[in-house]
């Protein structure tokens, strides 16, 4: 509201070549965060619409508002989608008036700054929209993994980083096992050798942590020096793990993976970036329900698939006998 009275203040109806509105979207420019958290909440919101489509008493009474406020035929789902729109249309439309404005014009130099700022807004704001749909994502991911033991991947995690298969050592043992990096958690898996399914077998908070690079033949395994690896040390458990990959080029992969991991919870902390509970179990409850979908769809296809013989017999022989 703020926002939109200092625009109508800033525009010059009896001549608008003398308005100047760049310092305006400058002014405002932090404001514009709220659109995040609508943009979020924005695919739950259309989600849960659709789903009170299916009652009728629902679609009536939406169909109803739709009509009386003679919203033509546009759904109610489109309107939902315009604030959305809006904050991508800004550095467009700014853009576009930077363009056709003079350079000697005393706003030329707001608006420019102005086009910048709205940019890094929409950034900003479409970049914290993919980390929440990451969580959708991530929910899915933990759905696949058997015997998960222990909190919610997404109660603390909201973008993988990095995977792949390593060689483990700890208390003695190597073992190779299926890593996933997450922001705040590395998680470890065994590949199962038939169905190479994956089962939980432990995860490594990374926030307590620290990665120590290895030279080769810095430790060894059965009287073997090893190669490419790299030591995790949790300072918090004064416990470590001793991580070791095939080749070189996995080792860098990893080490940098490592490197970006930090570098996000650290940006994250920056900016204050931040998931409520409650849109993380949103995720959690749409991964269960699209999982619960798809067995039951898998389920009914199996069911028609293996249809017993006689019974498509029966009804050969009943339209048989019709003819």
């Amino acid at each position: 509201k703020r926002f939109l009275q200092d625009l109508e203040t800033c525009v010059t109806s009896a001549d608008m070549s003398q308005s100047q509105i760049g310092t305006v979207f400058l002014n405002h420019q932090t404001e514009f965060s709220v659109y995040s958290e609508y943009c979020n909440n924005h695919p739950y919101a259309v989600n849960e619409m659709n789903e009170l489509h299916e009652d009728p008493q629902y679609m009536l009474f939406f169909e109803s508002c739709r009509l009386l406020r003679n919203l033509g035929d546009l759904p109610l789902e489109a309107f939902l989608l315009k604030p959305v729109q809006k904050i991508c249309k800004y550095p467009l439309q700014l853009s576009e008036l930077l363009k056709y404005t003079d350079m000697s014009h005393p706003d030329y130099v707001f608006v420019e700054d102005a086009v910048e700022a709205m940019k890094n807004v929409a950034k900003l704001i479409n970049n914290r929209k993919r980390r929440i749909e990451n969580l959708y994502r991530l929910a899915l991911w933990q759905r696949g993994i058997e015997n998960w033991k222990g909190d919610h991947i997404v109660d603390t995690c909201s973008e993988e980083i990095f995977s792949g298969d390593l060689h483990k050592i700890s208390k003695g043992h190597s073992q190779e096992r299926h890593f996933t990096l997450f922001d705040h958690q590395l998680v470890y898996c065994k590949r199962e050798a038939i169905g190479h399914k994956l089962q939980y077998r432990g995860r490594i908070i990374m926030d307590n942590c620290a990665i120590i690079d290895l030279a080769d033949g810095e430790e060894s395994y059965g009287g073997n020096p090893v190669k490419n690896a790299w030591k995790i040390n949790n300072e918090t458990k004064n416990k470590w793990y001793v991580l070791y990959s095939k080749d070189p080029s996995i080792k860098e992969a990893w080490m940098d993976a490592f490197s970006r991991e930090r570098q996000r919870v650290q940006d994250d902390t920056t900016s204050k970036f931040n998931i409520s509970s409650r849109l993380r179990r949103m995720a959690i409850a749409q991964a269960d329900k699209s999982t619960k979908k798809r067995s039951q769809n898998q389920a009914s296809s199996f069911a028609r698939i293996n249809r017993p013989v006689w019974h498509q017999a029966k009804v050969i022989i009943s339209f048989s006998s019709i003819s």
